[in-house]
């Protein structure tokens, strides 16, 4: 597993969100790892026959399915902070 730490700027009412996606160490997307958003929906049904990442059902907003990009929404505690870890 690995993390992140992100700079992010000051705080000033917008909302802001870090697109991440899981890369192979030659900056490929990864063939069978993604970065999964906050509580996703799991399909236990699915599990068996589709492979790992079908069996989660993420909400359009926080997750691409086409380019494999999540979407973390940036806190505003983040904002004061300056960084999304």
């Amino acid at each position: 597993m690995s993390y992140f730490n992100l700079k992010v700027p000051n705080e000033d009412g917008i909302e802001l969100y870090a697109r991440v996606g899981a890369n192979t160490v030659k900056k490929v997307k990864h063939p069978f790892k993604s970065v999964v958003p906050p509580k996703p929906t799991i399909d236990t049904s699915t599990i068996d026959r589709d492979g790992e990442r079908s069996c989660l059902k993420c909400d359009k907003n926080d997750f691409d399915p086409d380019l494999e990009y999540t979407y973390l929404p940036i806190s505003r505690e983040e904002r004061i902070n300056g960084r999304k870890e």
